[in-house]
């Protein structure tokens, strides 16, 4: 700076200097980018110290919280650690660390890195209703989240985990001997992600077979009518169908009913054999053992 009077006889010129300093900002460092399942927390532990700062403010764009969230002289980089935990749902956060120079010679200084919040896998569980005893149903899983799928059910006694189902709906097959409750318990996803505490269930209804004991005369006399019985008991208690089979059936009065009566002439020994099989209210059906009977001829006096 310059002071004269402009080339009058009063004085010389007269001049000082004054010396600006500027100081730029620091570069932040604050991590690689990460990512963390729906409602958990994560550890952000990668950012760096930057000389000259003794402040460091943590800070998101979406709704979320860290412990510490404020670092005041911190003496090693561990010391910039904080919790980070999310509240705002799947999606991308951007995650800052702002530095400050508490004196105030040094401007802010700030270092970024996304945080990506990966949504908890869904599950629904669906079966047929009801069976038979002694049949296989499937029980179906709708999944959505990122495939290959891992999920745990309950049959009342114990836990199976079905792992590395790529597809959905995927389907399981079961044999329950008895009526039995399938409940969800868990199911966890390609990231790791895993959704807990899970109570949707189905029942699998087992209806019992009828138990069935034909019986007829193991020997019979030709001409000679009898009556044989399928002794249809249990299952639900109401037959809605009757059915005889095999090479006896033409011989029958009524090849449809639980009781028909069979005769037949022969002029030799023959065998005979008959299965009943008989359908309950419950669309159960039983077929019996094979009934095997010989007719023979009568004397010829």
């Amino acid at each position: 700076l310059t002071l004269g009077d402009g080339g009058g006889p009063c004085a010389d010129d007269i001049s000082d200097q004054l010396v600006v300093t500027y100081n730029a900002a620091g570069s932040v460092i604050a991590g690689a980018n990460q990512e963390v399942c729906e409602g958990g927390s994560i550890n952000l532990e990668e950012a760096l110290l930057v000389p000259g700062y003794n402040r460091y403010l943590w800070s998101t764009d979406r709704p979320g919280s860290f412990a510490p969230a404020v670092i005041d002289d911190p003496s090693a980089d561990a010391d910039l650690a904080t919790i980070f935990t999310p509240s705002n749902g799947p999606g991308d956060y951007l995650v800052t660390l702002t530095a400050i120079d508490a004196d105030g010679i040094l401007p802010d200084a700030k270092g970024s890195l996304t945080v990506k919040v990966n949504p908890l896998p869904i599950v629904a569980i669906a079966g047929a209703t009801t069976i038979c005893e002694g049949q296989s149903t499937y029980l179906t899983f709708n999944l959505s989240g990122t495939a290959p799928w891992s999920v745990t059910f309950n049959d009342g006694v114990s836990n199976f985990t079905i792992d590395d189902i790529s597809n959905s709906p995927h389907l399981q097959e079961v044999s329950p001997l008895t009526t039995t409750t399938y409940t969800l318990v868990s199911v966890k996803d390609a990231n790791g992600c895993e959704r807990t505490g899970l109570t949707q269930s189905v029942v699998i209804q087992v209806n019992p077979l009828v138990q069935v004991n034909p019986e007829v005369t193991a020997e019979l006399c030709s001409g000679e009518p009898i009556q044989i019985d399928g002794n249809p008991l249990g299952g639900s208690g109401i037959y809605d169908k009757h059915l005889w089979q095999g090479s006896g059936t033409s011989f029958l009065s009524d090849p449809a009913i639980p009781d028909p009566v069979f005769q037949t002439n022969v002029d030799q020994p023959t065998t005979f054999e008959l299965t009943y099989q008989v359908t309950d209210r419950n669309t159960c059906i039983t077929t019996s053992q094979p009934l095997r009977f010989t007719v023979y001829p009568k004397p010829v006096i």
